[in-house]
């Protein structure tokens, strides 16, 4: 975590405990606001069959105990998570490498101004690609 409470995803050995970690904090962060309607979403196979999996033991043990409080959070809020496929979810998957490989930081933000270009396009294309128009 950096001083500003953001996690740094680049300190993981895995695509799993990066993706476990982030579902770590956002569910945190969700805890926190005491949002209670989410529907969580990851192109992460096996991340999201360990958290709907309740009776599973957790993979890792370098991520046992933050498993086990995602499932946690999860049981007491009754949220759900699904598998979506990566290329279903280019502009996540767009944005969550230039975060993790560039020197952008981007925050949580419905202002499309702050967005860079080439997440701007990708967006645009998805958009076209589910309702035919922008």
């Amino acid at each position: 975590m950096t001083k500003d409470g953001l996690p740094v995803f680049d300190e993981y050995d895995s695509p799993y405990e990066a993706e476990l970690q982030a579902l770590y904090w956002a569910s945190g962060y969700a805890d926190d606001k005491g949002w209670n309607l989410i529907e969580w979403s990851s192109d992460a196979a096996m991340v999201v069959k360990q958290i709907a999996d309740q009776s599973a033991p957790p993979l890792s043990w370098f991520t046992y105990s933050e498993m086990l409080e995602i499932r946690a959070r999860f049981q007491n809020f009754k949220w759900s998570i699904k598998w979506n496929a990566r290329s279903a979810n280019g502009v996540a998957d767009s944005l969550a490498k230039k975060a993790l490989y560039g020197s952008s930081v981007f925050y949580f933000s419905c202002n499309v101004d702050v967005l860079p270009r080439d997440i701007l396009s990708l967006c645009a294309l998805e958009c076209l690609s589910k309702n035919g128009s922008l």
